[in-house]
């Protein structure tokens, strides 16, 4: 949380000396997250909030394989690194862009888009407590009545040696589940029933058996149990008195959630279970023929060459802050190059960086 906090006010610095105008969330010891936005000419008050463009970010970081992950390396055309494929390389060449916009280093088209960014701190955990994206949103909201055109999670979307990262249009979600149940201990020849631990190990069977109702090829819903604890290791001869598991599904948008949800406090109730819910967002996707996309599309071919259509993507697999998108506003993940997220290799491709900020120049001269 310290490092967290220090990164936060380390990004404060930053786009205050650029001149960006910042909206912070920083109160009453929450994980601080801040939204940077380029006002048009006719935008005299803080209140006149607008951005058509929004992308977001997150500036946290899950923990390093090894301490020395946490020294940035380059080797060869690669950054290493924890954090420098997730996300922190896409974060600081936004965080160029938005200074050179304010600063007029870059060309803005008089009917060019009004930009924000969001950055956020908690994205690792899931964002599920404030400053998360759909706090700040709903408090953008009810406080500027804003609400973006698009939104643009940056997330790494190029695999490799990729110099242009494709655009996703679809995102799968994130639910999260904590189930424990409880059981007096007794003599393993004396146990009448389900266990503790057949009873959440058939759960996880039955929710698992929801997913496959409506999959696609190539594009489907994951789950996964995250942690699983029960019982004494070598005691096999007394029956262990609870069991707690972590169940993570990554949604499709055709995945019914809904559905799951109904399922698990029924089957809860019946087993005597008790289950949290740490996270529920379903997956989204947005049209191929929205205007914005194809604006997007349409900026990444004109820098790295091709036809618009080249670059849709198949599917993001990892859930990203898309899946926190307002209802009805168009949303993708769109972002640069790289390797292993989260992983003892993790690396940024860095001939994707220029490549990226160019087509975000060629996106601030463009007419909506």
């Amino acid at each position: 949380l310290e490092e967290i906090i220090r990164c936060y006010h380390f990004l404060c610095d930053f786009f205050d000396q650029a001149g960006v105008p910042i909206i912070k969330y920083d109160s009453h010891g929450k994980i601080p997250a801040l939204f940077c936005h380029l006002p048009r000419p006719n935008e005299k008050k803080r209140e006149e909030v607008q951005a058509d463009i929004l992308f977001c970010g997150h500036y946290d970081r899950v923990a390093p394989s090894f301490p020395e992950q946490l020294v940035p390396q380059i080797d060869g055309q690669w950054l290493k690194g924890r954090g420098a494929a997730d996300m922190l390389t896409a974060v600081a060449t936004l965080a160029v862009f938005f200074k050179n916009m304010k600063q007029n280093i870059i060309s803005v088209g008089e009917n060019a888009p009004s930009f924000g960014l969001l950055l956020v701190g908690n994205e690792e955990p899931g964002e599920m407590w404030p400053w998360g994206t759909k706090h700040v949103l709903a408090d953008m909201k009810k406080k500027y009545n804003y609400c973006p055109k698009i939104l643009i999670a940056s997330e790494r979307t190029g695999d490799g040696e990729v110099k242009a990262g494709v655009l996703e249009w679809r995102n799968r979600g994130v639910m999260r589940f904590h189930i424990q149940t409880k059981g007096d201990s007794c003599h393993s020849g004396l146990i009448k029933g389900l266990t503790p631990i057949e009873k959440v190990l058939k759960v996880e069977r039955e929710i698992r058996a929801l997913l496959p109702l409506r999959e696609f090829e190539n594009w489907n819903s994951s789950m996964i149990i995250s942690y699983l604890m029960a019982g004494e290791t070598g005691n096999f001869n007394t029956m262990a008195n609870q069991a707690e598991m972590g169940i993570e599904i990554r949604p499709i948008p055709e995945t019914p959630t809904s559905e799951i949800i109904e399922y698990i406090d029924k089957r809860s109730k019946n087993l005597d279970i008790h289950v949290d819910i740490m996270n529920c967002e379903a997956g989204v996707s947005t049209s191929t023929n929205d205007k914005w996309l194809q604006m997007l599309l349409q900026t990444i071919a004109s820098v790295a060459g091709g036809r618009p259509f080249d670059y849709l993507g198949s599917g993001k697999m990892p859930a990203t802050q898309a899946r926190f998108v307002p209802h009805g506003v168009a949303q993708c993940v769109w972002g640069q190059s790289g390797i292993g997220p989260h992983s003892a290799n993790e690396a940024h491709y860095i001939p994707s960086i220029i490549p990226y900020y160019q087509m975000l120049e060629n996106l601030a001269s463009h007419d909506q």
